[in-house]
């Protein structure tokens, strides 16, 4: 398994089971953060907490197996900021991200170095082939014993307008990926771990008074990343990790292995879906409708048009 001390960027040449050295993905966290990224995690990040025990469970699972984190919704903010709170408390770092570059992260000499490599073999692959090869990469590094992270969805605002599209591509993304891990450890006993992450804000996140509130709290009702990037720095002190029960892969797979892969993989997604959708609710309660929305409800209700009918006959004015 993956020591938290390995840097990402290189395989280790001759380990157990592991691939020769070769190039690390675009998509993998950095253990050396470019100045300005340094500097802006080191004024919003450093007081992100994550409780004490979570971490060492993290720690035994990773020295038991391999760790495959997984979040609910694909942002670079929320990317960034675990990055920097696995590389502060030691915990391996995933080797792939699904949609994801840390490009942006890196030094500069790391940066051109990547986009040497990238503007160089771009021409080579389409668009579906170089998404099969990161879908093929993602079930062999964690064969191999490295960490990866799954978004399972797209950016909040990309599943929006799939769904609006009729595009549930874009819905099973994460599954596409989680879909080859398990295929790679079918027959194995490598023990490996799915992780749920979530990523909170503090105690004022409902205050609502003022444009300026509604902006800053409203990051989980209609989030973007500019949104987020502004709201973990506004709530840099009350930002929190949330990590949940782990799912044991091999076991669930034991479990259903009457079953088809396909059938399997949805129960995972189903079930890491579940428990993430579940813990926004706990820590945020139902979502705030808007002010419009509010309207079109209780004007629409059935109720409430009787009433108004029926005022304004008595009134003799317009229902309007």
């Amino acid at each position: 398994m993956t020591s938290p001390r390995i840097a990402p960027d290189t395989a280790v040449a001759g380990a157990p089971g592991v691939a020769p050295r070769t190039p690390s993905h675009h998509s993998a966290m950095v253990r050396r953060f470019g100045l300005l990224p340094r500097w802006f995690a080191r004024l919003a990040f450093q007081h992100v907490r994550m409780d004490p025990d979570d971490i060492a469970r993290l720690r035994r699972l990773a020295d038991e197996g391999t760790l495959v984190y997984v979040m609910r919704y694909r942002s670079l903010v929320d990317y960034f900021l675990v990055n920097w709170v696995l590389l502060r408390e030691g915990l391996p770092l995933p080797r792939f991200a699904n949609g994801i570059s840390s490009l942006w992260l890196r030094p500069l000499r790391d940066m051109a170095a990547i986009l040497s490599r990238r503007l160089t073999s771009a021409h080579l692959f389409g668009k579906e082939i170089r998404q099969s090869r990161e879908r093929d990469l993602a079930g062999q590094l964690v064969a191999h014993g490295r960490s990866v992270l799954l978004f399972i969805r797209s950016s909040r605002g990309a599943a929006v307008r799939a769904r609006a599209t009729n595009a549930p591509s874009e819905l099973r993304r994460g599954s596409d990926y989680l879909r080859e891990i398990v295929h790679g450890v079918w027959n194995k006993e490598q023990p490996v771990s799915l992780v749920p992450l979530a990523i909170f804000r503090g105690s004022g996140l409902r205050r609502k008074g003022s444009r300026l509130a509604s902006f800053v709290y409203s990051v989980h009702e209609a989030p973007s990343d500019v949104k987020k990037l502004f709201t973990y720095v506004w709530n840099a002190r009350e930002l929190t990790i949330s990590v949940g029960a782990e799912i044991p892969l091999n076991a669930f797979v034991a479990q259903y292995r009457g079953e088809t892969e396909e059938r399997i993989v949805r129960r995972l997604t189903r079930a890491l879906q579940i428990f993430l959708y579940r813990e926004e609710r706990v820590v945020w309660g139902p979502t705030v409708q808007s002010k419009r929305q509010v309207r079109e409800m209780v004007l629409g209700a059935d109720a409430v048009q009787s009433a108004i009918q029926t005022l304004a006959g008595e009134r003799k004015v317009s229902e309007e």
